[in-house]
């Protein structure tokens, strides 16, 4: 019975140390909360600039009036680049809208790495795209 359990201390202290990596070229794991968050260069303002004039909508949906928010997410890596398949719709409004959404993301520049304990670490991150007619 000590060896089971000195077996399962031992695994469990693994995995909680082994999340850890003090490996400086890559980091699997994705910090959910991290001291400093990534962040668009310039911020949030230089944020919605972007999208706005890189949106456009698709028209499909605007033929069939179709408005809403469509919540996308991804992950910033620690060199503060976006990869295609990081990127997820959270909360879908329409298949056109969701793709739009999906494209404006590709095209952003890199990010400022989310900071966590002095080094730059992969973060999730995103936000919604309201698409509504004028």
């Amino acid at each position: 019975m000590k060896y089971l359990l000195l077996s399962g201390l031992l695994l469990f202290t693994t995995y909680l140390f082994g999340q850890d990596s003090t490996d400086t070229t890559e980091t699997k794991g994705i910090i959910l909360v991290a001291e400093n968050a990534p962040e668009f260069p310039g911020g949030a303002d230089k944020l919605s600039e972007f999208i706005n004039s890189n949106l456009k909508y698709p028209k499909d949906a605007r033929k069939n009036e179709v408005e809403g928010k469509v919540v996308i997410s991804f992950v910033v890596e620690r060199d503060g680049s976006i990869k295609s398949e990081n990127i997820k719709i959270e909360q879908s409004v329409y298949p056109s809208l969701d793709k739009e959404a999906i494209r404006v993301v590709k095209l952003m520049p890199n990010w400022i790495p989310a900071n966590h304990n002095g080094r730059s670490v992969r973060a999730k991150s995103g936000f919604p795209i309201t698409f509504a007619l004028q």
